[in-house]
């Protein structure tokens, strides 16, 4: 399983970390890389929506770990 998260940076500030910040997708995780990737496209259309003021930095799509696996 996949989590998407994205590194996003206000625009017209220094990237450091005040002023970027991980957002996590609240839909995941995926079963797959490919679609983790189709779903870092979708936030990246609709982030200008929910923040007109920051730019995309970049993404990564984490292996997560399920409970199933926490017990093994």
């Amino acid at each position: 399983m996949f989590e998407a998260i994205v590194l996003i940076c206000m625009i017209g500030l220094p990237e450091i970390n005040g002023n970027c910040e991980e957002v996590h997708d609240m839909r995941g995780p995926y079963a797959t890389k490919q679609r983790c990737v189709m779903r870092v496209e979708e936030i990246l259309r609709d982030l200008p929506k929910y923040r007109p003021y920051s730019y995309p930095k970049a993404y990564k799509c984490d292996k997560s770990i399920t409970k199933n696996e926490e017990l093994t």
